[in-house]
């Protein structure tokens, strides 16, 4: 109900947010850099925060804190019912997380309950209850990492420039690591490497070769600098960062590489963080390369082929059956991954199936038995038959009728009893026990509440059980179906279940089950049962396997075979002409097998080679053939009977059917020729014979064909993989699991030898099974149970109660074993040996029937049970709810408290694994209010009831807390229900701890008198249904309907009819005709046993009737009445089960049938058992005990190579999980072993040409020497060196360097003779080889020869530069290396921190490592020893080991002897648990030595007494150690892979590149001694000449001049120069004209320049002298600003606020001087200007104009007017926003008023508008009483309208347009208004401004400039806002104003560039208001040049002129103003000048 509340309460909240119930808070923080976060909190909800992220590239922290709260709220619901009981949990809130950055900072969700109770009754003391447990949860949740995305670290430092000029490169690179990305989180993008240009200027003034220059507007034009550098081309990965400059840029399609420009395609490649020269080639994937071509990588795409991969096994199923054998399947699917481009398929089974059997099938239906002897010679008996063994739990039983004739008739009765015509009930004791009554038989019955026993009436409560033929007395112990009952009424109730101990013996072998596979091998499994019997109680198991495996094999299963790889393709069988190669490859990449097909296709491919024609000789040198151009057809030759292909060669051909030789130089038979093998290339001679192919057939050369035998080749047999072990199915006890392999990898043929070892023939196939055991707990779990209970003892009438107790311990709790649940000690009202009490003392009184429950103290301890029992007894009792506590009465809340003492028993001994519960108990007392605090429960002592709480994490089994109160009678009369509940939370179950065993609910039967007027909830009932038949007994029914539920009591009735007897037949089959015994004829039917149906009895008639004590059913007569099986008992079992109660149906079960009374329905754990038409049930769920999942695979070695990995499985607890207290798994979830990693492949140095090395330290090669003489020999040659220092040590390599010089014989032959002059050049013979400069690897020798020069005539030898020298290499063979060990590494940290773990170290065979046939290293290259062996847990030693002082002793497990590791013992002894001596630990248990499995290096397991085949040497598995034979192999040598091909043997021309191979040893002993030497040839292009002149070749000798000062000769050596003298001085070129003058207007300078190239110095020659450059100054005419200056800004025109300056021009050169104004000045000769002056803001604020004054009315008394301020208030200033004016109105009659306004004679207009409101200071002297029309009381006036006070508005001034006074505007109340940036809200008559978005506000306007001077109309001066003002006058005369853009904070104007913010102009222009200003104004034009002086000398006269500009002239404008000035003042020649 709570739940519903809360959801409505939800609803009602969430529709109210959008009303009124949302309170929304905006909070400004600043968070996460600045960042605003908004949390908005809803009343009773989910409180959030939302971030929002500033765009752009901000790196930031994540924000901290939830992104969501959550907080309980509670909402009145409606009142509970009575009790504390929790409500439903709401739903979970959102996780205060989605995602986490730290594992402390994990998001959380929670949820809430309420506890509801209301006040207990008034008859019970006032304790308000409480709910246990917590009213909040919360876990949790989004429990996943936040991805963290990339981000760049910050550029490094620019790199140093590679070159000091001519055009350098600098990088710079970046990281993806602040940070690195993460949890899913983006890379980085973009480029992590940049290139820039640097020292762009050439070195020598010229850019080098490759090169040139250009300027940085020239890079511009052609598209910019990038890409610049071969690096560049990397574009994903590196960014060119160059600019355009000027200097050197490598030509279009070079780029810089180097410090020169090479061609893309030299450029080389930057790959994954390396460089790659052009043309190399790197793996990108195992059948894919990357090639450098063009600067970039270009990868491959080809797909590579994926082979087939299983995927992981999937779970088992559930087995097939639930008992006996079944099968269970696994399944798994080749999809990891799929195969794909040819890969192969999956090999093996996708199914895989397991035998199965969980427990033998029981209660097998039988054969009826014989029927009985009828219980009666007359008058109607029973008899009886069963099927079935007799089972201690029932057995199924049928009653029929015999025996019906009548006996003598008579109705006398024995003394106490009486004749009655319907007996119904109970008659006997008997009837009792078995639960039988009488259906209205006439007959002899006892007085109501009597039965009969012994021939005498009894009261109920003394009749004894009658149980299989034993009587107990009231009150005894009745065992039953291993049970314990007690014996009340005749009836056996409280029954309790005992130990029945019996031995387990075995059933006999299932079959064996069907094999796991369909094909191929597999295995087949058998089980027996130990159920002959049962083992039960404390009896013996049974010993001994329960299940056998046997390997089983099928036909074969069927493989399409797949081809392998290809050879290689042969050596080409001929040079020239056309050979052929060929390649093969083999159908073995699968095998086929059974009838899979074989590979589709060739295994041989054949293609020619060779193919250019041969040389051909004459035919005439091989006799017998002639020439032909194209060749007959095939076969030509003897290698053309192999293999030929037609194709036109031109040759010499034999005739006459003959063939040419293999090497074509005779012609031969067809017979006689060898034959080629094409597989190999090679030849075998006619007649001889060779070994096939497949290694077991021969092939004969016969006719240059092969002919070879066909025999089946013998295959020996091979054993193929183990397969996996099969899965324990046991969780305890002993098992063994088995695995088996098969000789058929592949299987033995022709002969071929068997598998070797043991093995078993199955099928034809031999096979070999392993078998281990489990590593499972060796004993099973026994869980306690309880003894039979005591018998009760003597009832004390002084305590009101009698008690007996039980143990645990029939069977106690054993190795792991739960402890009984429930209650040892039970207490009931006294029933019987009652000792009366005397005197009822310590408090209580007599109670008249007993006190119910509770009586004492005791009663309320969780061991003890109270009981209430139906008779009535008076006993003494406390009053009221006092206990009796120590004889005493007590309330409630003083009784103590009983609890289990844990310090004595909580322990387990775990000695000998044999756990076992303790029997009994250490029990103490607490008083209340006490708090006992154990390990797993802390708990207080309240009211003699311990309330406890368990600790988190603990195995707690639940308890019950106390029963509740009764409920209220569910009816007031007529018969009700009331209930009461407990719950089992004291504590609650936890981690996998049992509930609860018993009810938690009990009922009873409460006002079951009589109703007289309540309204009865049943509609009437139906009208009785017709008779079922008409004699002989049947009945008839009715029914009702419930209208208002709950309803009580039945819905159906029935009774009996037509009991008379038919008259043909007399009584149907099975009834008897009688009379009705005393009450009987209820019930009748076992309809009205079971309940289904109540009995309706008015009377019951002599007639036809059931035999006593049997019930009607089906139509027959029954003693025992069936239970149905209906959904209701289905509905029961399932809610206390897992599994479907569907599975019932395999027990052929099902709903609708029938059970016998007795019989026994069992789900699980929980039974029902059918107690004669009723079930009586125990629900309890089965503790599950969590079972290991199968081991999962083994991980890859943690190390590819170079060292000792680990790799690891594991296994969950998971098949199944442990679960309502059943136990947890028990052993390592973890394995971990060691894995010997291949040695990592070190780096192969192919075999090349060994280079001088060039060590990074040395300084460049000096150039070479002078030949150490002028001619040579081969025995002493002449020599050149060159040299190079060690600069920066260390440095290897040679510091010196000699070549022979290529000089002519020394010395040389005399020539003599005519012909000497045209002697040519010839070559000497060869000198010796040197010696070779190494011994092994490849070494390097060389001869060398000279030459005799030729005569002058003579030509020169060929190759005469590089003939004189010829190199080889020597010693190809490899060098041997033995290997070395490396330095043992440090000591791991130890595996385990307790009981026994391991440290490891290694070393590696790799200082140095064996090379070419070296001695490997001697040793192992691993140790581990023993450390951390202290136990881990303070109870000691696992089971099975033992303490010792020195623990750490090797070996200390058998994984300590893997091959090729060493156990190292330490010198100092660790005190600890290991094995006993002799014994190891294998698997958490010790084993014995010969029980070790073995350990590979590589980490797998060997079986122990297995063995295998390594090599040619065999391995067995021997007390843990894989011992091997030392056989030697067969010597073998392999090839060397093939060198590098050597460089070209020459740097131009033709020439040859070498590569070589040798034999080296891979075994020892193997002496291989041969190399092989490939050749190819080359040219690396054409040898430039010997010498060249002007690009001309010239001949050696010959002699030219070199420029001006060398003379040249060509010699063998190359080009021989010598310096000559060719001094040349240097001489100047004629001076250039002047330049241009350097300004347009005032006084500048030009220049001229000459040139010292006329002609330059050379060679030493003197430079010019004298300067080559000339200045001077120039003129140009005067500048404006220098004819007419401007004059100072005048001073500001205001002090403060905005106020203008002015300037004018002032003409200089018309106040004097030579020269007139020029006619350019006459447009600023009156120009002035002006501008802004704004110093600082005034204090009072600038107001606007006023407004005009509002209308006079009869309405409107007074007239306002309004001014406000122009600014806002800045810097201090005070400013009135509105300033208001008012007068009164002269107003005539205003008598006459329209509504609504009324007239009145004496009103007040300051108190009546809204404008005068609260302006006393504008009514101060006004009178009082002015007529006119006002508004009504409460109204003010308000434009003409009567409005309320609250709506009279606010005013603003609309300005107009420029000199109009403004208008006044009235905003609304409440309403808003946007004056500039601000928004204004009036709100009580005042509009309240927001300036908050405005950074610049206008000042106020400046006063008008003065007007200006007039100037004409087309005046640059005038501004565009007065176009459309001037008329056509030609010339005005305009002002200005202007105003300020002001920041709001400093109140000083912006920056002229930030004046854009300002809305509106700053400056505004008019007409100057003057209209005469520029009328009759003399306007002048600019003076005239001046004349010529009057007088050359001695003083003359000069003038000029102006006139007016106006036409015509005004009257004060003459026509034209002349001045006058005299000039030549000096005296003429002659003249004297006079003195006065």
């Amino acid at each position: 109900m709570l739940h519903a509340c809360l959801e409505q309460s939800s609803e009602e909240v969430l529709q109210g947010d959008r009303v009124w119930l949302m309170i929304i808070w905006v909070v400004l923080m600043i968070l996460c850099s600045a960042f605003l976060s908004v949390i908005v909190q809803l009343v009773n909800h989910t409180e959030m925060q939302s971030v929002l992220v500033a765009s752009g590239p901000i790196r930031v922290q994540p924000c901290s804190g939830d992104t969501s709260e959550s907080r309980r709220c509670s909402i009145p619901c409606l009142p509970a019912l009575p009790g504390g009981t929790w409500s439903k949990w709401t739903r979970w809130s959102e996780c205060t997380r989605t995602c986490f950055n730290d594992v402390d900072d994990v998001g959380i969700r929670r949820r809430f309950r309420s506890c509801n109770h209301t006040l207990p009754a008034s008859n019970h003391m006032n304790t308000q209850p409480m709910c246990d447990g917590d009213n909040e949860e919360q876990e949790p949740c989004n429990t996943v990492h936040c991805p963290v995305h990339g981000g760049w670290s910050l550029w490094s430092q620019w790199s140093l420039c590679t070159s000091e000029c001519d055009s350098g490169v600098q990088t710079r690179e970046r990281f993806c690591s602040s940070p690195t990305p993460h949890h899913g989180g983006s890379n980085c993008t973009g480029p992590h490497i940049q290139t820039k240009d640097c020292n762009s200027h050439p070195c020598s003034g010229v850019c080098p070769e490759g090169m040139t220059y250009m300027t940085a507007a020239e890079c511009e034009a052609q598209g910019g600098p990038c890409p610049r550098v071969c690096m560049d081309m990397t574009s994903t990965e590196v960014q060119c960062a160059t600019s355009c400059y000027d200097g050197c840029y490598c030509t279009p399609g070079f780029y810089l590489f180097n410090s020169s420009c090479v061609p893309l395609a030299q450029c080389p490649c930057y790959h994954q963080g390396g460089m790659h020269p052009a043309g190399a080639s790197l793996p990108a994937d195992a059948c894919n390369n990357c090639t450098c071509t063009n600067g970039e990588m270009e990868c491959g795409t080809v797909p590579c082929p994926v082979d087939c991969g299983w995927s992981s096994w999937t779970q088992w199923s559930a087995c097939t059956r639930t008992c006996d054998v079944g099968v269970r399947r696994r399944y798994r699917s080749g999809t990891n991954p799929p195969p794909a481009f040819g890969g192969r398929p999956c090999k093996g089974e996708r199914v895989g199936v397991d035998t199965c059997s969980i427990e033998p099938c029981l209660g097998i239906r039988e054969p009826w038995s014989m029927w009985s002897a009828c219980s009666v010679t007359c008058g109607g008996g029973y008899r009886t038959r069963t099927r079935g063994p007799i089972r201690i739990h029932g057995t199924a039983q049928q009653f029929s009728s015999c025996n019906l004739q009548p006996c003598g008739g008579g109705k006398t009765c024995p003394p106490g009893q009486q004749w009655t015509q319907c007996m119904v009930g109970s008659v006997t004791c008997t009837d009792l026990t078995l639960n039988l009554s009488r259906n209205c038989t006439p007959g002899c019955q006892c007085p109501y509440g009597t039965v009969l026993q012994d021939g005498k009436c009894v009261p109920q409560s003394d009749c004894r059980c009658d149980v299989e033929g034993e009587l107990y007395t009231p009150g005894d112990t009745v065992p039953r179906n291993c049970k314990n009952c007690t014996c009340e009424g005749g009836k056996l109730v409280n029954c309790s279940a005992i130990s029945c101990n019996v031995d387990g013996q075995w059933a006999g072998w299932t079959p064996w089950g069907q094999c796991s596979v369909s094909c191929g091998p597999g295995l087949q499994s058998r089980y027996r049962f130990c159920s002959s019997p049962q083992r039960s109680g404390s009896g013996l198991p049974c010993l001994g396997p329960h299940r056998e495996d046997q390997v089983c094999v099928i036909a074969s299963c069927d493989l399409d075979g797949g081809w392998n790889h290809w050879t290689y393709w042969t050596e080409c069988t001929r040079s020239c002409g056309g050979g052929i190669q060929s390649r093969r490859r083999h159908c073995d990449s699968p095998i086929p097998e059974g009838d899979g097909n074989y590979c589709e296709g060739l295994g041989t491919e054949v293609r020619a080679c060779n193919t250019n024609h041969c040389p051909v000789p004459p035919c005439s040198k091989v006799p017998g053939t002639v020439f032909s151009s194209c060749g007959p057809s095939c076969p030509r030759s003897c290698d053309d009977l192999a293999q030929c292909e037609w194709h036109c060669e031109p040759g010499c051909y034999c005739t006459e059917r003959k063939v040419l030789s293999a090497n074509g130089t005779v012609c031969v038979a067809r017979e006689d020729c060898p034959c080629l093998d094409i597989n190999t290339g090679h030849r075998v001679e006619a007649g001889e014979s060779t070994e096939a192919a497949d290694g077991c057939n021969n092939c004969t050369c016969e006719g240059g064909k092969f002919n070879c035998s066909r025999e089946p080749c013998p295959v020996s047999g091979g054993w193929c993989e183990w397969s996996q072990w099969t899965p324990c199915s046991r969780t305890c006890g002993a098992e063994s699991v088995s695995r088996y392999r098969s000789c058929n990898c592949p299987e033995p043929k022709a002969g071929g030898e068997p598998c070797p070892g043991e093995q078993e023939m199955h099928n034809g196939i031999g096979v070999r099974i392993q078998r281990q055991p489990c590593p499972v707990i060796t004993f099973c779990p026994i869980h306690g149970s309880w003894s039979s209970w005591s018998a009760w003892s003597d009832c004390d009438g002084c305590a009101g109660s009698s008690v007996r107790t039980r143990h645990c311990n029939s069977p106690p709790a054993r190795f792991g074993g739960l402890p009984c649940l429930g209650e040892s000690r039970q207490s009931r009202r006294c029933h019987d040996n009652i000792t009366v009490c005397p005197d009822c003392g310590g408090g209580q009184e007599e109670w008249p029937c007993g006190k119910p429950c509770a009586r004492s103290c005791s009663d309320l301890h969780s061991d003890t049970e109270c009981l209430d029992s139906p008779q009535c007894i008076r006993t003494c009792g406390c009053p009221g709810d006092m206990l009796l506590q120590d004889g005493i009465c007590v309330a409630r809340e003083e009784c103590r408290c009983k609890y289990h003492n844990s310090s004595t028993t909580d322990g387990l001994d775990s000695s000998n694994m044999s756990w076992v519960w303790p029997g009994g108990y250490d029990w103490q007392f607490a008083n209340p209010g006490d708090i006992i605090i154990s390990d797993c429960k802390n708990c207080s002592c309240k009211a003699g009831v311990l309330q406890c709480q368990s600790v988190p994490g603990c195995h707690v089994d639940g308890d019950w807390g106390q029963w509740g109160t009764w409920t209220e009678c569910s009816l007031p009369c007529g018969g009700g229900v009331t209930f009461r509940r407990r719950l089992c939370n004291n504590p609650a179950p936890q981690s996998g701890g049992r509930g609860c065993q018993g009810v938690a609910e009990q009922k009873k039967d409460c006002n079951m008198q009589m109703c007289t007027d309540s309204v009865d909830p049943w509609l009437p009932w139906s009208v009785w249904s017709k008779c079922s038949v008409t004699c002989g007994g049947g009945q008839q029914s009715r029914s009702r309907v419930c209208t208002s539920p709950p309803c009580h009591g039945i819905s159906r009735q029935s009774k009996m009819c037509n009991t008379q007897v038919c008259l043909d037949v007399g009584c149907p089959p099975g009834k008897l005709y009688r009379e009705c015994e005393r009450r009987e004829g209820c019930p009748f039917s076992c309809a009205q046993v079971s309940g289904k149906e109540g009995c309706y009895s008015d009377s019951c008639e002599e007639g036809c009737h059931c035999p006593p004590h049997t019930y009607q059913h089906r139509g027959m007569c029954t003693q025992d009445c069936p239970c149905l099986v209906d959904k209701e008992i289905l509905a029961s079992l399932q809610s206390a089960s897992i599994k479907p109660v569907s599975s019932l149906l395999s027990s052929n079960i099902s709903e609708g049938m029938e059970l016998m009374s007795g019989d026994t329905l069992t789900h699980e754990c929980s039974t029902c058992d059918c107690e004669h038409g009723t079930w009586n049930c125990s629900l309890e769920l089965c503790p599950v005990d969590g079972g290991f999942s199968p081991w999962g695979p083994w991980s890859p070695c943690s190390l590819t190579c170079g060292g000792l990995g680990v790799k690891t499985r594991s296994r969950g607890c998971t098949q199944p999980a442990p679960a309502h207290g059943g136990r947890n798994c028990h052993g390592p979830r973890k394995e971990t072993t060691y894995c010997q990693a291949p040695d990592c492949p070190a780096t192969v140095v192919q075999t090349v040409e060994p280079a001088i090395p060039e060590d990074s330290g040395f300084s460049p090669w000096s150039l070479w020497s002078s030949c150490s003489k002028t001619c040579t020999d081969v025995q002493t040659p002449a020599v050149k060196s060159r040299h190079r220092l060690c600069g920066k040590p260390p440095c290897s390599g040679n510091s010196l360097q000699e070549k022979a010089c290529n000089l002519p014989q020394c010395p040389g032959e005399v020539c003599i003779g005519a012909n000497c002059v045209e002697r040519n050049c010839s070559w000497m013979e060869w000198g010796n080889w040197g010696s070779c400069s190494r011994s092994c690897g490849v070494g390097q020798q060389q001869r060398i020869r000279t030459f005799l020069r030729p005569a002058g005539n003579g030509s020169w030898c060929e190759h005469i530069l590089e003939g004189n020298l010829e190199h080889r290499f020597c010693n190809i063979r490899p060098c041997r290396v033995d290997g070395g060990w490396s330095r043992w590494s440090p000591w791991s940290r130890c595996d385990q921190h307790c009981g026994g773990g391991r440290s490891i170290r290694t070393r590696s065979c790799s200082s140095p490592p064996p090379k070419n046939g070296g001695q490997k290293c001697v040793g192992e290259k691993n140790q581990v020893k023993p450390c951390n062996t202290k136990p881990c847990d303070e109870k000691g030693c696992p089971m099975g080991q033992e303490f010792a002082s020195c623990a750490n002793q090797c070996p200390q497990r058998c994984s300590d002897l893997q091959q090729g590791i060493e156990c190292q013992g330490s010198t100092e002894c660790q005190p600890g648990c290991r094995c006993p001596k002799g014994q190891l630990q294998q698997d958490g248990v010790c084993v014995e030595l010969w029980q070790c499995d073995c350990l590979d290096s590589l980490g797998n397991i060997w079986a122990a007494g297995s063995w295998h085949q390594v090599d040619c040497n065999n391995c067995s598995c021997t007390d843990g150690q894989l011992l091997c034979t030392n056989q030697s192999c067969l010597p073998v040598c392999i090839w060397s892979s093939w060198s590098s091909w050597a460089a070209c043997s020459v740097s131009c021309g033709p020439g040859q590149r070498t590569r070589y191979r040798s034999l080296i040893p891979e075994t020892e002993g193997a002496d291989c001694n041969f190399e092989e030497v490939q050749h190819k040839p080359c040219n690396p292009g054409p040898c430039p000449p010997l010498c060249l002149q002007d690009d001309q070749e010239v001949k050696v000798g010959d002699t030219w001049l070199q420029g001006e000062c060398q003379q040249c000769t060509c010699t063998p050596e190359g080009v021989y120069c010598q310096d000559i003298d060719c001094r040349v001085d240097g001489a100047w070129t004629p001076w250039s004209v002047w330049s241009d003058c350097s300004v347009t207007c005032g006084q500048g300078t030009h220049v001229r320049t000459r040139a010292c190239i006329n002609p330059p110095p050379r060679n030493n020659g003197s430079h010019c002298t004298g300067p080559a450059r000339q200045t001077q100054h120039c003129q140009t005419p005067p500048c404006l600003d220098d004819l007419c200056p401007w004059s100072p800004w005048s001073p500001c025109s205001r002090s403060c606020g905005a106020g203008s300056v002015l300037r004018r021009r002032l003409c200089v050169c018309e106040e004097g001087g030579n020269a007139a104004c020029p006619p350019e000045v006459e447009a600023v000769r009156n120009s002035e200007e002006t501008q802004l002056c704004y110093h600082q803001p005034c204090p009072s604020c600038p107001m606007s104009a006023w407004s005009v004054w509002s209308r006079c009315s009869c309405e409107s008394q007074r007239q306002q007017r309004y001014r406000v301020a122009l600014t806002s208030a800045t810097r201090g200033q005070q400013c009135t926003p509105v300033e208001t004016q008012s007068q009164a109105c002269s107003l005539s009659q205003c008598d006459a008023c329209e509504a609504p306004f009324v007239y009145s004679a004496c009103g007040a207009p300051c108190e009546k508008h809204c404008a005068l409101m609260g302006r006393e200071d504008m009514c101060v002297g006004v009178r009082e009483c002015t007529p006119g029309c006002y508004c009504p009381e409460g109204l003010l006036q308000h434009n003409g309208s009567c409005v309320p006070l609250q709506e009279c508005g606010c005013i603003y001034l609309q300005h107009q347009a420029s000199g109009e006074p403004p208008t006044p505007i009235t905003v609304a109340q409440g309403a808003t208004v946007t004056i500039d940036c601000s928004t204004c809200l009036c709100h009580d008559g005042t509009l309240h401004c927001d300036m908050r978005e405005c950074e610049v506000i206008l000042s106020e306007w400046s006063e008008w400039t003065p007007c200006s001077p007039c100037i004409p109309l087309n005046s640059e001066q005038l501004g565009t806002s007065l176009e459309g003002l001037i008329n056509s006058t030609k010339m005005v005369s305009i002002q200005r104003r202007f105003r300020a853009c002001l920041d709001i904070d400093s109140g000083l104007p912006v920056k002229r560039e930030e004046e854009n913010q300002c809305l509106g102009p700053l400056v505004e222009e008019r007409l100057c208001p003057d209209a005469t200003i520029c009328k009759d104004l003399c306007h002048w034009s600019v003076w005239s040049v001046w004349t010529a002086c009057a007088q050359p000398c001695s003083g003359g006269v000069r003038q000029r002129y102006r006139r007016p500009l106006a036409s015509p002239a005004g009257p004060r404008c003459r026509s034209q103003q002349t001045q006058s000035q005299s000039c030549n003042t000096g005296l003429c020649p002659g003249k004297k000048l006079h003195k006065h």
